[in-house]
């Protein structure tokens, strides 16, 4: 099973981290950037980003205009019955060593069983209230 890394990209000042993560892993079979940019500027650093690694191909949708309301519709591009999707927003700033090689070795142990597999997000107060409410997680 290979692994894509899907991104629906649009920030450059935040892509900028996720990108010394995501190239440098062998265990990344691709990673599609979803271009959702709001300027032209953005647009650029993803092209460069791409050029920079075979494995980075930009997806785009001729609406795509940097909103959220058409994250959905880059689904479509997750079309490869031999691959595991791995979505990473663009903010997305550390990815511990190791990390993809040991999502996959999990992946495979449980194929068959999740049908979805989402990080841990802590970046609002509606994601910090339900690991506070819900899981064994202290927050102070």
């Amino acid at each position: 099973m290979k692994l894509i890394v899907v991104t629906p990209a649009g920030r450059e000042k935040y892509l900028r981290l996720l990108g010394h993560h995501v190239p440098k892993s062998p265990d990344v079979h691709e990673w599609h950037l979803w271009d959702n940019c709001r300027n032209e500027v953005d647009r650029a650093y993803l092209q460069r980003l791409a050029a920079s690694d075979p494995r980075c191909k930009i997806k785009r949708l001729p609406h795509a205009d940097g909103g959220n309301n058409v994250i959905g519709d880059f689904y479509r591009f997750c079309d490869d019955p031999d691959a595991f999707y791995l979505r990473l927003d663009d903010d997305v700033v550390f990815v511990e060593e190791g990390f993809f090689r040991k999502f996959i070795a999990r992946v495979m142990a449980e194929r068959g069983s999740p049908i979805w597999y989402a990080p841990l997000i802590i970046n609002n107060a509606i994601c910090n209230s339900l690991i506070k409410q819900l899981s064994r997680v202290l927050v102070d």
